[in-house]
């Protein structure tokens, strides 16, 4: 990633997470995490990154599986760890 514009903000960034940064707040944790002028000060993100794929089987389970596969620019997944 790299600037665009006029106007980019170059300044350092503090970014708060937790356990309760989930969904779009761990995606955009991820892709923070890439600038070198953001810290990410906390714990790891909760590991909710994609949409759910729910299905029940014939016996009547319900099943969750994870939807789509983020990785970083490095080509790390976060899923099972979280970002920080």
């Amino acid at each position: 990633m790299e600037p665009k514009g006029k106007s980019a903000f170059l300044k350092q960034v503090i970014l708060l997470t937790n356990d309760k940064t989930v969904s779009e707040g761990d995606l955009f944790t991820m892709l923070m995490k890439e600038l070198p002028q953001v810290k990410i000060v906390g714990t790891n993100s909760s590991v909710v990154y994609s949409d759910m794929y729910g299905f029940t089987l014939p016996n009547k389970w319900l099943i969750s599986l994870s939807n789509h596969l983020y990785l970083n620019a490095v080509l790390i997944c976060y899923e099972c760890i979280g970002t920080q």
